[in-house]
């Protein structure tokens, strides 16, 4: 996702000092702050851009789920202009986040040791050259491309979802019970039919989403992609349990 934002908005400047570290085994490992939990869209930020007036920019927020690791090399960080309303991102060094960015709680989650997550505060104050492409007319862009990223997760709570399908069918194919695998009955095999629906519509809802990422409107862009990620993780929820 950083890389990505790098490679859209970032300036020769940024591109040069930071996209080669993508490149490279073991290199940069990135995060992007953009959930604010509550459901709450990218139109509904409460991280707020402010201009101080000296050429530098304070950001202010509370983020969820971000990926927060001791060896972050870097974190963007999207919230909104407090004078228009416009998005904007904002790159955090590892000297900004030491200084910037509080961690209010951060657990190991089941499936995701790889990627360790956190809810953070942030109060930083960055140089206009932390901003990616500064300009109002790529507000747009940006918007898009967020409602992208919170679709992949979507598609990681389908994937989640389907694994606990598989080895729950594996499983109960295998285990015995008065003399037959427990699968050959009913009140199992609806079960994992029921599971396999599910999850089928709710790949078909996110690529459903997907495909409109591009022709509709931005709020109701929002409620389309809001209503697949509370799908998505309402099935990979109850299908993990």
């Amino acid at each position: 996702h950083a890389a990505l934002l790098f490679e859209v908005f970032g300036t020769e400047a940024q591109k040069s000092r930071f996209l080669p570290e993508f490149t490279v085994e073991g290199g940069c490992k990135s995060g992007v702050a953009m959930f604010e939990g509550y459901g709450r869209q990218p139109s509904e930020y409460q991280t707020k851009f402010q201009p101080n007036g000296s050429g530098r920019w304070t950001v202010r927020g509370r983020k969820v789920a971000v990926p927060i690791g001791d060896d972050l090399s870097l974190l963007i960080v999207v919230g909104v202009d407090a004078r228009n309303g416009d998005l904007k991102a904002a790159i955090l060094t590892p000297d900004d986040i030491d200084r910037s960015v509080t961690i209010r709680n951060s657990q190991p989650l089941l499936g995701l040791e790889a990627a360790p997550i956190a809810s953070i505060e942030i109060d930083a104050d960055v140089a206009q050259d932390a901003i990616l492409d500064d300009n109002s007319q790529n507000s747009a862009i940006l918007h898009e491309m967020v409602n992208l990223f919170r679709l992949s997760t979507a598609a990681i709570a389908i994937g989640c979802a389907q694994r606990a399908r598989e080895y729950a069918s594996k499983y109960a194919s295998e285990r015995i019970a008065f003399g037959k695998p427990i699968a050959e009955y009913q009140g199992i095999s609806f079960m994992m039919a029921d599971a396999e629906i599910q999850i089928n519509v709710a790949r078909l809802g996110l690529w459903d989403a997907v495909s409109k990422l591009d022709r509709l409107e931005h709020k109701e862009l929002e409620r389309v992609v809001a209503s697949v990620i509370s799908y998505t993780f309402t099935v990979a929820i109850k299908i993990t349990r």
